[in-house]
C-alpha cells in the first residue's frame, strides 16, 4: 500500500494536466488567442525538464498542434508561456468545422513547429507530446451564429410565412466578439432571391436575442404562385447599450412555393412544419398510429402486431 502510495505521488509530481482552453469555441477564420491553463504539478507539460520553469529551455519551441479535423491552414503555430501554468497559442484558420483537440509538445528545432521533431525534454516520445489530458475544442463557423429555416417546406397556398430563426446564445459568439462586447442583441434581414429581382421578406430588421429561437413572419401574397429560390439572412450582432455593430455574416437556404391542384387527391399536399415540428398532410398536423411487421412461422401470425 505504501508503495503505491509513493507511485501516486511521484506521478503527481511529473504529470501535468491541460486543465482549461480558452474560448472552447472557435472561429474557422481564425484570429485571437487561445488561453492555456495547466495544472500546479508540473506547468503546461508532463515530464518535460522545464517543468516549474517559465519558458522551455532555449534551444528548444513549445508548439500548438490543433488536430482532430481537417488540419489547420498554417499547420502548429509556436505557442507563448506567461508563467510554468499559463500560456497561450495563436487560432490559425481551420479547413473545417467540428470536434478537435489541442496537444502542446517541444520542438528541438529553434522557432520551428512543424510536428516532424516531437521531443519532450529532449527524450524522444511519440506525438501524444507526453499531455495527460487533450482538451477539446469547437471550430465554428461565423453563419453559426444564426441558424434558420423556413417555416414550412415548402409553402403552398398560405398568405403568409415566417422564417424560424435561432441565434446562438453569447458564449458561442465570443471568438467573433471583441473582449468588451457586453450584451448583445441579433438584427436579422432577409432577402428572396428572385428571377425578377432580389425580394425583402421584412418591411424593417427583425430583433432576436441571443440563445433564443423566434419566427418570423412575412407575407406571402405579393410573391409568384411557384418559387423556388435562395434566401439569405443576414443579422448582424451589436451592443445592446451603445448600438455598435460587433459583427456581421450571413446563412442561406432554399425556399420553395407551389400552388398544388385545387382538385388534388386527398393527402397529396404534404408539408414540414419547423415551427410547430410536425408533418402536414392537406393542412392538418399528421399523427401516424399503428405497428406494421412481417408475419412468419416465429412468431405465429396470430400474434404479429399490424
Amino acid at each position: 500500500m505504501l508503495i503505491g502510495l509513493a507511485l501516486t505521488a511521484l506521478a503527481q509530481l511529473h504529470a501535468a494536466d491541460l486543465v482549461a482552453v480558452s474560448p472552447t469555441v472557435l472561429s474557422t477564420e481564425g484570429g485571437r488567442t487561445l488561453l492555456l491553463t495547466g495544472d500546479s504539478n508540473g506547468g503546461l507539460l508532463a515530464g518535460s525538464a522545464w517543468a516549474g520553469a517559465s519558458q522551455p529551455p532555449s534551444n528548444m519551441t513549445l508548439c500548438c498542434d490543433y488536430n482532430g479535423l481537417s488540419t489547420a491552414i498554417g499547420g502548429d503555430v509556436k505557442a507563448t508561456m506567461s508563467s510554468a501554468t499559463n500560456g497561450s497559442c495563436p487560432i490559425p484558420p481551420f479547413a473545417a468545422t467540428g470536434a478537435a483537440t489541442i496537444e502542446l509538445y517541444l520542438s528541438t528545432t529553434k522557432d520551428v513547429c512543424d510536428g516532424s521533431d516531437c521531443h519532450l525534454g529532449g527524450s524522444p516520445r511519440h506525438c501524444d507530446h507526453g499531455l495527460t489530458g487533450k482538451p477539446s475544442i469547437q471550430v465554428k463557423s461565423p453563419s453559426s451564429i444564426l441558424t434558420f429555416a423556413p417555416g414550412r417546406r415548402p409553402y403552398v397556398n398560405e398568405t403568409s410565412g415566417a422564417l424560424v430563426v435561432r441565434a446562438a446564445p453569447v458564449e458561442d459568439m465570443e471568438p467573433w466578439l471583441p473582449g468588451s462586447a457586453g450584451q448583445v442583441v441579433v438584427h436579422v434581414t432577409a432577402t428572396l432571391a428572385l428571377p425578377g429581382g432580389p425580394k425583402q421578406l421584412f418591411s424593417a430588421p427583425q430583433t432576436v436575442e441571443p440563445g433564443q429561437t423566434a419566427a418570423l413572419p412575412f407575407a406571402l401574397g405579393d410573391l409568384p404562385g411557384t418559387v423556388d429560390a435562395i434566401v439569405t439572412a443576414v443579422f448582424k450582432v451589436t451592443s445592446s447599450s451603445s448600438g455598435a455593430v460587433l459583427m456581421v455574416g450571413n446563412s442561406s437556404r432554399l425556399f420553395q412555393r407551389f400552388a398544388p391542384a385545387a382538385s388534388g387527391p386527398p393527402g397529396s399536399v404534404v408539408q414540414l412544419d419547423r415551427h410547430r415540428r410536425a408533418i402536414l398532410v392537406d393542412g392538418d398536423v399528421f399523427q401516424g398510429n399503428g405497428w406494421y411487421g412481417e408475419c412468419g412461422a416465429q412468431p405465429p401470425c396470430s400474434s404479429c402486431a399490424l
